[in-house]
């Protein structure tokens, strides 16, 4: 079936993720890659049966999150158990302020009592699930390194600090931001990243893969 990167609207008075931003993460997948797309993603709220129609979520806001009630902890603990990668952008212009990204972390713990705040560095898979990356770009600068929630080799959610929404948010949309487009074009890689690793997990940790990888890591024309 097509690829839906749907939004988690986390906020009652918050629309979770500006459509262009979701758009643009469907439209660059399409283009880039041989995958199917839903090209207008929806935005759906936690407790709802939609969050088992995708792989991939995508909450994107400010400030703090409602506490979530019994039957939205419900549905996301199913949506993590069938395999479900959500992405959290905190998108707080403050530079030093992760209210959004610590309510969620702390909301989140009720629903994977078992996970544990790892950070991913450019060895793991997710910089290289289908652009080989070295470091995550956003609005809001950049890091070489990404905080997420896992279960063993699962990865169940990924922490971006750097407003990825506003990099990939159309010119027309209210969260866009101007930025160098050099930055901009690494935003999207990424954001392909994350959907391909939704996608395949760790597909690109098989060994069969290294050698291909290891000849386009050394030629040129690949941004890190």
């Amino acid at each position: 079936t097509a690829f839906e990167p749907r939004g988690l609207r986390l906020r009652q008075d918050d629309a979770g993720c500006d459509a262009s931003v979701l758009a643009t993460i469907s439209r660059e997948l399409e283009r880039r890659t041989s995958a199917a797309v839903v090209r207008e993603p929806s935005v759906i709220e936690p407790a709802s049966a939609s969050v088992l129609g995708s792989p991939f979520l995508f909450a994107g806001g400010t400030g703090t999150i409602d506490p979530l009630s019994e039957a939205a902890q419900r549905q996301l603990q199913t949506f993590f158990s069938l395999g479900g990668l959500l992405v959290v952008d905190d998108r707080d212009r403050a530079s030093n302020s992760s209210a959004y990204a610590k309510s969620v972390e702390h909301s989140l713990a009720a629903v994977l009592p078992d996970a544990g705040i790892i950070h991913l560095t450019a060895d793991h898979v997710l910089f290289r699930s289908f652009y080989l990356l070295g470091r995550i770009v956003g609005a809001k600068g950049s890091s070489t390194t990404v905080r997420a929630m896992a279960r063993g080799n699962r990865i169940d959610v990924i922490f971006c600090s750097h407003d990825l929404s506003s990099a990939l948010a159309t010119r027309a949309s209210r969260w866009a931001v101007a930025m160098d487009e050099s930055e901009r074009e690494l935003a999207v890689r990424f954001a392909v990243n994350l959907a391909m690793y939704s996608l395949c997990s760790t597909y690109k940790d098989d060994q069969v893969h290294a050698p291909f990888l290891m000849r386009r890591r050394a030629g040129k024309g690949f941004p890190r």
